[in-house]
């Protein structure tokens, strides 16, 4: 089979073109993990970069999290990865994170994402690539969605993840797999007789996204064999309603906003009680992170009782803390948001 006709392939290359923006003679930043997707995608980044329409200047990411690594596997990956890319011909730039160090606003999770994205962005900025790729595909897509979900997310959280964004002016993260399943790539890898690395804590049950991988994802995948593909169309059809949701937010804000400084924020009670539900959570939840509360702790669960109170009709005061970083208080007549001061 010529490799540029296969299936994967050509899903690949229509995604980099239509959705991420890829031109010809771009060069592309490949996050390689060594497992099977990441692996799938440098793989089919690599047929293509030689063609002439596409003419791709091709550097293999990895990043060293030292996490895992009591048994070498983590530096077996990074090995892997180094002599897969000198297979290719292909450029290969290590990273090594140091995570040890507490922080009391990320948990580890999240501190990792951050860091990993920085020394990527770092390889890009070192290569001069306008693009970093990444092997996320649509079941990572639904996975996410279905976390967002259980946190009580709003319709922004059902966005889950996108074609491209960007990691620092002139660098975007682009996703060309999101429009494929995890099997494709297992299907493509295979055909080409390559190997790939197992990261065995995937298999975690512990963790939230490992249950739902293993126990979940099988059973709507049997209901719904392109569960994948619907969630993408949910995304999409997510992000274009927070668009809207957007504008309307903005216009809110001139409406009920009376005081908004660096430690504080009071808004018009009545005039907030006017507004649709859905706004006005939305409003909440973007001064709440203005002032100084962490994204991951606005679930539903805790701005609704801070929603109930602006709204219902009662006039008595209720004080509400959120992560020990924000006070809130809604009286008679307003609502104010404050940062704790320590």
């Amino acid at each position: 089979m010529v490799l540029a006709t296969h299936p994967f392939v050509k899903k690949i290359a229509s995604a980099a073109r239509r959705h991420c923006g890829v031109g010809t003679g771009a060069k592309i930043i490949v996050a390689t993990s060594g497992g099977a997707d990441s692996v799938a995608l440098l793989r089919a980044l690599a047929v293509l970069a030689p063609r002439r329409r596409w003419d791709l200047k091709l550097t293999v990411g990895h990043i060293h999290h030292h996490l895992r690594d009591t048994d070498g596997a983590a530096e077996k990956d990074a090995v892997f990865v180094d002599q897969l890319a000198e297979e290719l011909g292909l450029d290969y730039q290590r990273r090594d994170l140091d995570l040890q160090q507490p922080d009391e606003q990320n948990n580890l999770e999240a501190r990792a994402r951050m860091q990993r994205y920085q020394a990527l962005s770092d390889i890009a900025v070192q290569t001069r690539a306008k693009f970093v790729a990444t092997g996320h595909h649509g079941d990572d897509l639904l996975e996410t969605m279905l976390m967002k979900f259980l946190r009580g997310s709003s319709v922004r959280g059902l966005r889950a993840m996108s074609w491209d964004r960007y990691l620092q002016e002139d660098i975007r993260l682009i996703r060309p797999m999101l429009g494929v399943d995890h099997q494709a790539a297992l299907q493509f890898v295979s055909t080409l007789g390559q190997t790939w690395r197992e990261d065995l804590t995937n298999n975690d049950r512990h963790q939230h996204r490992a249950r739902l991988r293993h126990e979940v994802m099988p059973v709507l995948r049997q209901i719904r064999p392109n569960a994948a593909g619907k969630a993408l169309a949910l995304s999409q059809h997510a992000r274009s309603m927070t668009q809207l949701l957007d504008a309307s937010v903005s216009e809110a804000y001139d409406q009920i906003v009376i005081k908004d400084t660096t430690a504080a924020i009071t808004i018009d009670r009545c005039k907030a009680q006017q507004l649709v539900h859905v706004v006005l959570c939305e409003l909440l939840r973007l001064l709440l992170v203005k002032i100084g509360a962490r994204v991951d702790s606005l679930s539903q669960r805790a701005v609704e009782p801070i929603l109930t109170a602006i709204m219902d009709r009662k006039g008595r005061q209720r004080e509400f803390h959120l992560d020990r970083n924000v006070h809130v208080l809604v009286s008679k007549d307003a609502c104010l948001m404050r940062r704790n001061l320590k």
